[in-house]
């Protein structure tokens, strides 16, 4: 279809064509680094977490393990500012 306008149109198709590929690889990996670093700061949050409420109650259950690796970052927020307050490890879960 392209080569009726001829070489220039058909290689300027193909060069908007590549950039926008290049684009879309571009937003694709900005996209994946920025998801990979929450990750990465979450994950980081839960283990500091699990660290602190392990050094103030003692060995945690798998359950409380678990409950923790599956907070996210404002639930992980929350939890780690009740250790400080909370008398009990049931007290930094306590959602009343």
């Amino acid at each position: 279809m392209l080569k009726h306008f001829g070489p220039k149109a058909e290689e300027a198709a193909v060069t908007a064509g590549q950039r926008l590929i290049q684009q879309g690889l571009e937003q694709g990996l900005e996209q994946g680094l920025e998801q990979g670093l929450e990750q990465g700061r979450q994950q980081g949050q839960a283990s500091l977490l699990l660290k602190l409420l392990s050094l103030r109650f003692g060995e945690l259950s798998a359950e409380t393990k678990a409950r923790v690796q599956a907070a996210d970052e404002e639930a992980l927020e929350r939890l780690s500012e009740r250790v400080i307050t909370a008398s009990t490890l049931s007290g930094v879960f306590d959602d009343s």
